[in-house]
């Protein structure tokens, strides 16, 4: 009889356990996609860059006139013209002031230098090329 209960309570116990059975994991879902790669930078190429110079004010006949042409240096991420030095920013901006206040502002885009220069009133606009 004793092992008649015994083999009961052994039954019973292991219902009861197989009652306490952890539910299934979930659904597999699928995996988050990769993130966007960082943009690629638009820092230009080391060299000369040459093109044209114009005058930004026309009806200013205070303002001195420069050459038609104009060139540009870049190396490592800075570049020179007309004696200003500047930084290139990482999306292809530029940007400097000079020891008078002359400041340039500007973008690389496409193979190509845009920028503005000021100075005292004056403006000149530079279209330059990777030479």
């Amino acid at each position: 009889m004793r092992l008649k209960l015994a083999a009961c309570l052994m039954m019973a116990g292991g219902l009861a356990a197989c009652g306490n059975t952890p539910p299934p994991p979930p659904p597999m879902t699928a995996a988050e996609p990769a993130p966007a790669p960082a943009p690629m930078a638009m820092t230009p190429a080391d060299g000369m860059y040459s093109g044209t110079v114009v005058s930004a004010d026309d009806s200013r006949s205070r303002c001195r006139k420069l050459p038609a042409t104009a060139r540009a240096q870049v190396r490592n991420g800075m570049f020179m013209l007309q004696g200003l030095r500047g930084k290139v920013g990482p999306d292809g901006s530029v940007a400097a002031v000079g020891r008078r206040g002359t400041t340039m502002n500007g973008m690389f885009a496409n193979g190509t230098l845009d920028v503005t220069t000021m100075a005292r009133g004056c403006g000149y606009h530079y279209s330059l090329t990777h030479a």
